[in-house]
């Protein structure tokens, strides 16, 4: 079947071949409503995709298959801020956030995009080193339209590299 895309709001169209006893191949079009998707690959295409997808009125799930290590080329890098915006259950948050310190570069920033849980919470017991530079990002919604971000610093934060986080990134927009 070879996949065309009509002009209908929510439906994709496919256009096939029918045969029953006595006609001929007839083309006809079957259209599918699409209530829900999912994207696996959240890359620079699947973003996009899946926010294309959310665009049009269908609800999108946005998922990525993660690397068991990083390869040689992708540690070298020299990846300075890491911004965590997984599910928001404190349990993967803090699971992650442990990984996340044993890997980490040890200057880099490390910030939460959560808007409802306990950010110091998601690294008590973690090491002061990294709980002095990590911090939640709050960036509003749709972060690319919305220049609106909110840094929330920890008890443990250092304040000065908040500061020099606000000034760097207010100059940016």
């Amino acid at each position: 079947m070879k996949l065309q895309i009509f002009s209908a709001k929510y439906s994709l169209g496919f256009a096939g071949t029918q045969t029953t006893a006595g006609q001929a191949n007839e083309p006809r079009k079957i259209m599918l409503t699409i209530r829900k998707a999912a994207v696996i690959g959240a890359g620079n295409m699947g973003a996009q995709i899946a926010a294309h997808l959310a665009n049009v009125g269908i609800p999108s799930i946005l998922m990525d298959i993660v690397p068991t290590e990083l390869l040689p080329e992708e540690q070298k890098r020299g990846l300075t801020l890491l911004v965590e915006a997984v599910l928001e259950r404190m349990d993967l948050k803090t699971a992650l956030h442990a990984k996340i310190a044993a890997h980490a570069r040890p200057d880099a920033l490390v910030t939460t995009n959560t808007s409802g849980l306990s950010i110091a919470g998601m690294t008590k017991g973690l090491p002061q080193a990294y709980r002095r530079r990590f911090f939640g990002t709050h960036f509003f919604n749709p972060p690319r339209y919305m220049r609106l971000l909110e840094l929330i610093p920890t008890s443990d934060t250092d304040p000065a590299l908040c500061s020099r986080c606000s000034g760097s990134w207010s100059r940016r927009a």
